[in-house]
């Protein structure tokens, strides 16, 4: 699995599917928060905010998920990623 299929997956459990459990409709991300709780900078030897960011601005994460891009407000690391879920 790439680093991408780990990010998605873990933002699927650890967000979108409480999410949904919640009856919410939509759910914003911090891409700094994902990257610390997954310790991207002792796994990978480097910060990797760009790569969630990438990750989760894909039409796969869309289409697996069943979510909508809304918008982003600030840049990686400081970026927050808002989506509809469908």
């Amino acid at each position: 699995m790439s680093l991408a299929d780990d990010i998605r997956k873990y933002v699927c459990n650890q967000y979108i599917n409480p999410a949904r459990t919640q009856k919410q409709k939509q759910v914003t991300i911090s891409v700094c928060k994902v990257h610390d709780e997954m310790g991207l900078k002792q796994r990978c030897g480097g910060q990797r905010y760009q790569a969630v960011s990438g990750a989760l601005r894909t039409n796969k994460f869309e289409t697996l998920q069943r979510v909508h891009f809304i918008k982003s407000v600030g840049t990686p690391p400081n970026e927050y990623l808002t989506f509809e879920l469908l």
